[in-house]
């Protein structure tokens, strides 16, 4: 028996690169999946490729990013299977360059599928898994979000799904509903090379895929509000947001009394930004 059998999965932007890996993952452990790519042959493809190898499959060609194709696919994974039991937002796109070098079209595109995508179709997937008791929402981020050199406004887009997984986990651990993370390293048409990594170091999209199929399954009961990193060789979970100590406590501050509490006490646990070598460079100079 597989992690999924009986799952029913939707995966949005499935039909090529991390997201395809992560619809046959889920299919090799028995889930029925909802392939789901705006590029319809794509779709259609990925679909056919998962019912040659046995699995159970349907392919939706909706927009991830408008909210009522959102809806539809949603409805599309319940007329065919029953119920929904996982959604994983992958769907998403990717701009390269300083802030200065991407366009308004540009930052509406990525804002719309990255972010509104992310909403809608989670949105869509909460009602029908309230009204069973139980479900599993992934929202797929990135490790740019923690700052990396001309990736702004995508970083943006990937903190802002971050910041969904905390909130939702919150709002939707009564309803017996998880919300998790996943930062995957992979090599895919979408995105730039690491500066501080080999190309050949990069591990192909399945070798990540597994964990994806671990965080919608049972063996990850009890997680949740967690984004879990994923490299090839290594997996660890990225650190909560939090307040860090010490914290200096005072009252009716000034500019000098501000500054000489971030000089005295604050700047000894100030951390650089960045997650490469490179990154790190420009920063520390």
């Amino acid at each position: 028996m597989g992690s999924l059998d009986g799952k029913s999965i939707v995966i949005t932007g499935s039909g090529r690169g991390l997201g395809r890996a992560y619809a046959i993952a889920s299919a090799a452990e028995g889930a029925r999946v909802v392939i789901n790519d705006v590029d319809g042959e794509e779709a259609d493809r990925v679909a056919a490729e998962i019912s040659d190898q046995g699995g159970t499959v349907v392919a939706s060609h909706h927009c991830a990013s408008d909210p009522s194709a959102a809806e539809a696919m949603v409805q599309l994974c319940i007329d065919s299977f029953g119920r929904i039991d996982g959604l994983v937002n992958n769907a998403a796109y990717f701009v390269d360059g300083e802030p200065w070098e991407v366009t308004p079209e540009e930052t509406k595109w990525l804002v719309d599928s990255n972010i509104l995508g992310t909403l809608y179709c989670g949105i869509a997937a909460m009602k029908p898994m309230k009204e069973q008791g139980s479900g599993v929402i992934i929202n797929i981020t990135s490790g740019a979000h923690l700052g990396m050199m001309r990736m702004s406004l995508y970083a943006a887009t990937k903190g802002a799904v971050a910041s969904l997984v905390y909130d939702w986990a919150l709002e939707l651990a009564p309803h017996n509903i998880r919300v998790c993370g996943f930062s995957p390293l992979g090599k895919t048409r979408m995105g730039r090379p690491d500066p501080s990594m080999e190309d050949t170091e990069r591990p192909e999209p399945w070798e990540v895929a597994p964990a994806i199929a671990y965080l919608l399954s049972d063996l990850a009961a009890g997680l949740t509000g967690q984004i879990l990193r994923a490299d090839g060789k290594s997996l660890g979970l990225l650190s909560v947001p939090s307040f860090d100590e010490p914290k200096v406590q005072g009252t009716d501050w000034t500019v000098e009394s501000v500054a000489a509490a971030v000089n005295d006490h604050l700047r000894s646990v100030v951390r650089v930004v960045g997650i490469t070598e490179e990154d790190l460079r420009h920063v520390t100079g």
